[in-house]
This record gives C-alpha cells, structure tokens and sequence, in this order.
C-alpha cells in the first residue's frame, strides 16, 4: 500500500485561460502550518519562472486507501469517459465534479443522463448532498467559495479531460 503523502498543488493559467496543476509532494509528517509558509514561497520562485500566472494554490493530504475497493481498473478504463456531476450551492452558485472512467452501465439507457436511481449513483450524491457525520464531527463538501452543496442539478456524461477549476 502506497504511503500517504502531503502534496502542494499550484494551479497556472495561460493568456487564452487554460489551467495546468503543478503537484509537489513532501513527506507525510510536514506540519501543515509550516508547509503553508513553503508553499507560498515556492509559488514566488515558480512565478519567476513561468509566463503564466498562478491562480491557486493548495494543499492535498493523502490518506491510506480503504480496504474493498479495486486493486485494478478494468480492462475498458479510460480516463477520457465520464460523468460531470454538477451540484447547487447554497449561495446560488454550483459546485462541478467529473469522474473520470465513470462505468457506462451507470448511464440510462440510450441517453447521456447519469442514472439517478442507481444505487451506487444514489449514495454518492447523497455522501455529496448531505455530507457525514464521524464521531460527531459533521464532513460536509461545499462549493470553491465555501458555500454549503444542497442539491444535485444535473450529471452526464463528459468525455475527455477537464482541467477547469472550481
């Protein structure tokens, strides 16, 4: 099993608006308060070092893999098949996900609409929707800006690879 790590992520834009994510890792015992400070001192020399500009930066934790899940993709993987899935926010704005090498037999028949009473489709978007509660502590997803997800509005199928942040 692959050891988690802590990754700095900097996203750069180009003058047409396209984004590219920039991933470092470190070790899996940097203290995230510290790991802040480098990671914006690494977005200076990078800055200096590009035509593009930075327009995000942020940290991913990684985490150990849960037991159950797949130790290999299916032979009919491929990361351009997809489903984007696009949820209300609170505020009036929306959050957007796409799940690469998203199963066809997830799709309703003879349509690119995501089939929504799928269990296994059901209980993703209501973990998104409604969130978690882990010994009392509720893990709720929300938009970019922060705003509470309350509702699915659409999901289909998106091939090919987005790199639109938000």
């Amino acid at each position: 099993m692959a050891r988690p790590i802590v990754s700095m992520f900097a996203t750069i834009q180009d003058a047409p608006g396209s984004e590219s994510i920039v991933r470092i890792h470190m070790p899996n015992n940097t203290e995230i308060a510290t790991f802040k400070i480098f990671i914006q001192n690494t977005a200076v020399l990078i800055d200096a070092l590009i035509k593009g500009k930075i327009t995000n930066l942020s940290v991913g934790l990684g985490v150990d893999l849960p037991g159950g899940i797949k130790s290999a993709p299916d032979s009919s993987a491929d990361v351009e098949e997809g489903a984007r899935f696009i949820f209300n926010a609170a505020n009036g704005g929306s959050a957007r996900l796409r799940l690469p090498t998203f199963d066809e037999a997830k799709f309703v028949t003879g349509s690119d609409l995501v089939n929504l009473t799928d269990t296994d489709v059901a209980d993703f978007v209501t973990q998104i929707v409604d969130g978690q509660t882990i010994t009392l502590q509720a893990q709720h997803p929300s938009a970019a800006d922060e705003s509470d997800i309350v509702s699915l509005d659409s999901a289909r199928s998106a091939f090919g690879r987005e790199r639109k942040v938000g």
